[in-house]
């Protein structure tokens, strides 16, 4: 109810404590907005290409919505393309958030990793900057922004920054990610820094907020939008007899 109000709700679907018309419910169940549009994980199903732009505004309008869940002591927890719902009104909205977590709720009570292994960050596997193994740190609101950065570079290059993790796995992160520009050409050498940022493996080197990363978007996407082409080689300038 606090978050109706907020430019950013838009983003993220309306729920009812009923139906608009007929009795009220007998089961317990919740009723939601249906918007025309496909998830991301349809999109890249599909095999839609995702151009630099589009992308850019997806990130842009998730990270809104994730600047007013944090704002309300709210953790998706599950950011991923599938819970990701672009519309046909160019609106991208949050869905699914079943395994969230809320201010008042313990992060210690609640399930342990809840999520997709995937984008997981690696402080929940208990994971340090080297690859030390140590007591897992329950997520916080850069588990989402960590886990938005997979989902961006995943967009962008078809391939997951870190690989496939199954559930029974410990995340891997032995290694960074290899930038997005060497995968799709097109990405620009600022975004390739962003998702860096975004998905270093050391928590301190990563976003703070949603609003940083939001930032380091917009101001990104003020400069050139494409990668800069090739240089051709210098001539050859000696002399000849």
């Amino acid at each position: 109810q606090h978050m109706q109000g907020s430019p950013a709700a838009r983003h993220l679907v309306r729920s009812h404590p009923q139906p608009p018309h007929g009795p009220p419910p007998a089961h317990l169940y919740a009723l939601y907005d249906w918007h025309r549009g496909q998830t991301l994980q349809q999109w890249l199903d599909k095999g839609q290409p995702v151009g630099v732009e589009q992308c850019l505004q997806w990130g842009l309008q998730a990270l809104s919505a994730l600047a007013l869940l944090h704002g309300q002591g709210v953790v998706h927890r599950d950011i991923k393309p599938g819970n990701l719902h672009w519309g046909d009104d160019q609106v991208l909205r949050l869905i699914d958030l079943g395994v969230a977590l809320c201010a008042h709720e313990s992060a210690q009570a609640a399930p342990a990793r809840a999520g997709t292994p995937s984008y997981i960050n690696p402080e929940q596997w208990g994971l340090r900057d080297g690859g030390a193994l140590g007591s897992p740190q329950p997520p916080d609101a850069r588990s989402d922004l960590f886990a938005l950065g997979v989902t961006l570079y995943q967009m962008l290059t078809r391939t997951l920054p870190y690989g496939e993790v199954l559930p029974h796995q410990v995340g891997r992160y032995a290694r960074d990610p290899q930038a997005a520009s060497q995968l799709n050409p097109s990405v620009p050498h600022w975004l390739d820094a962003v998702l860096a940022r975004a998905l270093a493996r050391d928590a301190r080197e990563r976003f703070a907020s949603a609003e940083s990363f939001r930032l380091a978007l917009e101001r990104g996407a003020q400069g050139p939008m494409r990668a800069p082409p090739a240089t051709a080689p210098a001539p050859d300038m000696g002399w000849k007899l």
